[in-house]
């Protein structure tokens, strides 16, 4: 099913046009789903835009380091990069190692004025 926010004219589908049936795909969906849960289970049109880019990259992330692991020989300088956008991206979205507390929320914000 597509939902097409007002606010912004995104759209979010179920599927993403992804083949499900690909480890990949169920690697995606299930980080897209922890993500959302880590963020408070409704995210903005933003944070999914965010909790997207964070899924994919950790998919690609792990599939290059079960490739090094296996021993094939794999660029430095783009899971460098990954790396570092993942990390920056689990910062946008208040989540990761040193936020104990939930992403703020437009309630709670208001309720501590």
């Amino acid at each position: 099913m597509t939902v097409i926010d007002r606010r912004s004219g995104l759209t979010s589908s179920d599927d993403d046009g992804l083949d499900g049936r690909t480890n990949a795909a169920k690697h995606y969906r299930n980080a897209v789903q922890a993500l959302t849960v880590e963020v408070g289970n409704n995210p903005s049109p933003t944070q999914t835009m965010l909790i997207k880019r964070a899924a994919a990259l950790s998919v690609w992330s792990e599939e290059c380091e079960r490739r090094y692991l296996n021993g094939d020989e794999i660029a430095a300088t783009p899971m460098l990069d990954a790396a570092s956008e993942l990390r920056q991206l689990f910062q946008q979205l208040g989540i990761g190692p040193g936020n104990t507390k939930p992403a703020a929320t437009h309630a709670g914000y208001l309720g501590n004025r």
